[in-house]
């Protein structure tokens, strides 16, 4: 964009003061009239500013500051706009901290250089540094759906803090932040920063041919899937939809083969999940799909709720291999038959071990079938939605833990 140090070089000249504690390098990334806004009282004038870095450098043994994603825009030929998400590990008295969020910066051109005219940050997160590892059999993972309609910025912050290993995401809500000026690369960026990483990419989307279905190309969910590091995508067959034919299961199995191999190559696994008011309500239709398609990333993906009011009554097909299912999520039915499935599958559903309690079951005869998926807890019900998204992942959090517990101890005897 520019000849010179550039804006780039005023980001890592700011980084590397932050680093070394140095007030005379900080105060040379500043306009003598610009402003610093941490998210509180707004500092401005830059002697007001070095002063008040001096005097929170001074509380750091060590600081790292990494900038992990972001762009300049151009306005013009000595102004610019910068947003940066950072990375930044504060080293005090009592141990290490993370703070990840968002810069927003107005840069100016100067006689010396560029400089700050302007910069205000967004926190996202702040807790112990976090490494996200690959999701296996003993990983933990928050579904979006537990967390009800919080932004999923907030989502991500909460399933981190708590101590979740991963975090599934509707392709709706990735949506949702890039339409704000958010791209993958800096939610993703988020993710790394807080230590967490994203299990399955869920929501509706057009794919398999039959009436009725709706959301953008499995495609798009496969492209967010890639773009955020995630393990895999789920695939929805709509109400309504007959799949008895013969011939209608072949066109599906041909579809799910087709994603299967888009997303094969971005590194995904592909899931049908049966859901109980659905054209694809049990489990044996859903592995007949997977048969015929040939496709080795294409499984299916076992969620207790669903098992437990459907057509299933709470039972595995006897000839479903663990292998083949590559996704699971724990949510327990208050009754068997609710008299509107569709409505208890979205406002009321329990939490693992106090509905009908399928769910440790279920985990320990699909670890006994050699299923190495990661477990995660679903749970959407107005009551969990009603608090705090911490609260509420905390809360998911112990439930699943006590169930997968209950699951890998001795079986219960009558």
């Amino acid at each position: 964009m520019t000849s010179g140090p550039g804006p780039d070089g005023l980001l890592v000249r700011y980084a590397d003061a932050v680093r070394t504690g140095d007030a005379a390098a900080f105060a040379v990334c500043w306009t003598v009239d610009a402003a610093w806004d941490l998210n509180g009282p707004v500092v401005e004038g830059r002697d007001a500013i070095v002063g008040r870095f001096a005097e929170a450098r001074r509380d750091l043994r060590g600081c790292t500051q990494d900038v992990a994603a972001g762009r300049w825009t151009a306005l013009g030929h000595d102004r610019a706009a910068g947003r940066w998400v950072v990375h930044e590990d504060q080293d005090r008295a009592e141990g290490v901290g993370r703070l990840v969020g968002v810069y927003h910066d107005d840069v100016v051109r100067t006689a010396d250089g560029w400089r700050f005219a302007r910069r205000r940050f967004e926190p996202v997160w702040r807790g112990a540094p976090r490494v996200a590892g690959p999701l296996e059999a003993g990983s933990t993972v928050c579904c979006s759906g537990t967390l009800g309609a919080a932004p999923l910025l907030r989502k991500i912050a909460a399933v981190a803090s708590v101590g979740f290993d991963g975090l599934s995401v509707y392709a709706r809500e990735v949506d949702g932040l890039v339409a704000d000026g958010w791209t993958t690369d800096e939610i993703r960026a988020v993710l790394v920063g807080v230590g967490l990483a994203v299990a399955e990419v869920d929501g509706r989307s057009t794919w398999s041919g039959l009436a009725g279905e709706s959301g953008p190309p499995a495609d798009h969910l496969v492209g967010i899937g890639s773009a955020l590091g995630a393990r895999s995508v789920t695939l929805l067959v709509p109400p309504g939809a007959d799949l008895a034919a013969d011939a209608t299961r072949s066109q599906v199995a041909r579809a799910l083969a087709g994603v299967a191999d888009v997303a094969a190559q971005a590194g995904l696994l592909v899931h049908l999940e049966p859901y109980a008011w659905s054209g694809l309500a049990d489990l044996a239709t859903a592995l007949d799909l997977c048969r015929r398609s040939g496709a080795p990333a294409a499984g299916v993906l076992v969620d207790t709720w669903h098992l437990a009011v459907g057509p299933d009554r709470g039972h595995l097909p006897d000839d479903l291999p663990g292998d083949r299912v590559l996704g699971l999520h724990l949510g327990e039915a208050a009754e068997a038959d609710p008299p509107d499935v569709a409505w208890a599958g979205m406002h009321d559903r329990r939490l693992p071990g106090e509905g009908r309690a399928v769910g440790a079951a279920v985990l320990r005869e699909l670890r006994a079938r050699g299923c190495t998926a990661p477990v995660g807890v679903e749970v959407i019900t107005d009551d969990l939605h009603a608090g705090r998204p911490r609260e509420a992942a905390a809360t998911a959090l112990a439930a699943l833990e006590a169930t997968v517990a209950a699951a890998s101890g001795p079986v219960p005897t009558v």
